[in-house]
């Protein structure tokens, strides 16, 4: 007799791997958006085109979110441009 348990541990890592693809794609969309307003807005975009970010946050998710937010939103890089 097979435990309901074990039976579902050969499926967690499926369930995770789905749940990092979408959260990944989540991310990458929207940088892919707040890259394109920010290009529009004419704010000047660090290091790559919209469709750069979207790649990077499909590639790396969190990594690309993080590097994104320090180089377009937070204090180093208003310190850094003056």
């Amino acid at each position: 007799m097979e435990n309901g348990f074990m039976s579902l541990g050969v499926y967690l890592p499926f369930v995770t791997m789905g749940l990092v693809v979408l959260t990944n794609i989540v991310i990458a969309f929207g940088l892919g958006c707040d890259a394109s307003r920010l290009r529009a807005r004419g704010a000047g975009l660090f290091l790559l085109w919209p469709i750069g970010w979207f790649i990077l946050g499909l590639a790396s998710g969190f990594i690309a979110l993080g590097v994104y937010w320090v180089a377009h939103y937070s204090t180093f890089r208003s310190s850094a441009a003056e």
